[in-house]
């Protein structure tokens, strides 16, 4: 389990990621405080600051693979990075890049001691886990194994990756449409815009919908489902939800 955060004020001054002196001597400072001092609320405000770039991927993992809100995947990342510090304090300052050092240590922790996953590994469907207990606002769909996603929307999954989407969201986004693809069909989009798993995954509600519009077609049918979808067209419909995911500001995209 991760190592609980110190009470800190959101209010005041933090280290930018792009400060490694500046974190060094924070945490050196903190470390002779006992992690008791004012140096510690400046190491707990630096981390808030930078877990939604510096370790977005983690983040993104905590979602897909442990079933976590995006918030809960947010500040249990958090905790997973705090214990890191912790633990290898002395390692980290003296690193030659400290946030490089916290970064990748703590991805790592909560890679293969939370999310079930190494880093080395590629990304494998079928440890997606299988969520049974809905959320606040959810609607009701029959669970949808990635075994019975099938070529044509596996092929818009690598379409979406493709285009820029996060491998891991594609796949777990297209596992949740196809879910509410089947359930209320003349709702379906609606559902997709107002689904909040979905939305824990980072699909705001227009590309949640668009997600939706690239696998059953428009509801006035002026745009074809993915089944009649040629080569050139799944790229561009792939795009435009790569688009609206990346105006959502929602850190769902590789880089």
């Amino acid at each position: 389990m991760a190592r609980e955060l110190p009470d800190f004020c959101s209010r005041g001054p933090y280290v930018g990621t792009d400060d490694d002196e500046g974190l060094r001597s924070a945490i050196l400072t903190a470390s002779a405080e006992g992690w008791e001092g004012p140096a510690t609320g400046v190491v707990a405000r630096s981390l808030d600051a930078a877990t939604g770039r510096q370790l977005a991927q983690a983040v993104k993992r905590g979602v897909v693979f442990s079933a976590l809100g995006r918030e809960e995947s947010r500040l249990d990342t958090m905790g997973w990075a705090w214990q890191v510090l912790r633990m290898s304090e002395e390692a980290i300052a003296s690193a030659a890049s400290p946030w490089g050092y916290w970064t990748a240590s703590t991805k790592n922790q909560v890679s293969r001691w939370r999310d079930a996953a190494s880093p080395e590994e590629s990304f494998d469907p079928s440890m997606m886990p299988i969520v049974s207990d809905p959320l606040p606002g959810e609607c009701d769909a029959p669970l949808v194994g990635i075994g019975e996603i099938g070529p044509v929307l596996g092929g818009a999954v690598e379409a979406l990756v493709v285009a820029g989407v996060d491998e891991t969201l594609a796949w777990a986004g297209m596992r949740r449409v196809a879910e509410l693809a089947m359930s209320a069909s003349s709702r379906a989009h609606t559902s997709a815009a107002q689904d909040p798993r979905l939305a824990d995954l980072g699909y705001s509600p227009a590309a949640a919908r668009r997600m939706m519009t690239l696998v059953k077609g428009s509801r006035r049918g002026t745009k074809a489902p993915v089944l009649g979808l040629g080569p050139d067209q799944l790229r561009e419909r792939a795009q435009e939800v790569a688009d609206l995911v990346r105006d959502s500001g929602v850190p769902a995209l590789t880089t």
